[in-house]
């Protein structure tokens, strides 16, 4: 399935927000993104191949909260991913 997939980090090494990717799942996208841009890695997944715990991955508006990389993804969806704010 092709999505868009749009990231909102405050470090992009790629200086490139949205990305037309191909894949059944959310880490199928990750995937084949690091594939092409392979120095967002370190920005997206921690030393263990996590999910880095401050990011929040949404898709058709909708936060996944649970297992977002195994989200299946339909034809035309737009996946956003962005960092938590926290403080006070």
């Amino acid at each position: 399935m092709n999505a868009k997939l749009i990231l909102s980090l405050p470090v992009n090494p790629s200086n490139i927000s949205s990305f037309d990717l191909d894949g059944q799942t959310v880490g199928d996208m990750f995937d084949r993104l690091i594939l092409e841009y392979p120095e967002v890695r370190s920005h997206i997944f921690d030393s263990e191949g996590n999910l880095h715990y401050y990011l929040q991955v949404y898709q058709q508006d909708k936060q996944i909260t649970s297992q977002p990389l195994m989200s299946e993804i339909k034809e035309g969806d737009e996946v956003f991913v962005c960092c938590a704010i926290r403080g006070g």
